[in-house]
């Protein structure tokens, strides 16, 4: 039996699936700690003491394969207690795939070909997990364009797999810093592209420029307005 439902029923229970990338220091780890909700943080780096002393209801777990990101996602698609799920990088993930597949190949451009796909497969494999948000970190990689023009977004091994994450989600944030007059040092989320910076808003409910909080951005878009502060 076919059934019809409303955007707003289908986009709550799909939950938000979020691509935020920035340079090392720019507070994406951290910003896995701002949902307010129960979260799992998968790690596949290893630098976690800016959350060190996080007091969010927060469970970190470890990575260093891609077989082992595999278990995890039988272990969420089972169900799950968690609300969010952060995976802490994809670009790391990325270049440990490629890694595995250089020693299984002599040609690098099958073990390229193979840990795009392997990658992407992963990406659209935790987007579509039920019920759940879902936020996905990246490094920041900077190209040039024809004019010399600095150009800034998510960074992986091979051009196409980073050009291709941003499709798979429905908000791209760069994380940038600003700093006033007297050296303080703001945190901001760019949410929506600029001609030099890689980001997106499809639901068109946040603003140029956000604090770094899971928690009021998912209620921003659902259409709960609270007030946050920067980092």
């Amino acid at each position: 039996m076919i059934e019809f439902k409303k955007p707003a029923e289908v986009a709550k229970a799909s939950g938000i699936k979020c691509l935020i990338y920035g340079q090392p220091g720019t507070g994406k780890t951290r910003m896995c700690t701002t949902t307010g909700e129960k979260t799992l943080l998968i790690s596949a780096e290893a630098g976690l003491l800016s959350i060190m002393g996080t007091k969010a209801d927060v469970d970190v777990v470890e990575v260093h394969t891609f077989d082992q990101l595999g278990e995890i996602y039988q272990h969420l698609q089972g169900g799950t207690d968690y609300q969010w799920v952060c995976l802490d990088s994809v670009s790391e993930i990325a270049e440990v795939t490629l890694a595995h597949e250089m020693k299984a190949t002599k040609h690098a451009l099958a073990a390229y070909g193979e840990m795009a796909t392997k990658v992407i497969s992963m990406v659209r494999a935790f987007r579509d997990l039920p019920n759940l948000d879902v936020v996905f970190t990246a490094k920041q990689e900077k190209t040039q364009d024809d004019n010399g023009r600095l150009l800034f977004g998510p960074s992986t091994p091979g051009a196409k797999t980073a050009a291709a994450l941003p499709y798979y989600v429905d908000l791209v944030g760069a994380m940038i810093l600003s700093k006033d007059n007297e050296g303080v040092v703001t945190h901001w989320l760019q949410a929506r592209g600029d001609g030099r910076f890689v980001a997106k808003d499809r639901s068109g409910c946040l603003d140029n420029y956000e604090a770094p909080d899971l928690q009021a951005i998912k209620r921003k878009i659902l259409g709960q307005t609270i007030t946050s502060k920067a980092a």
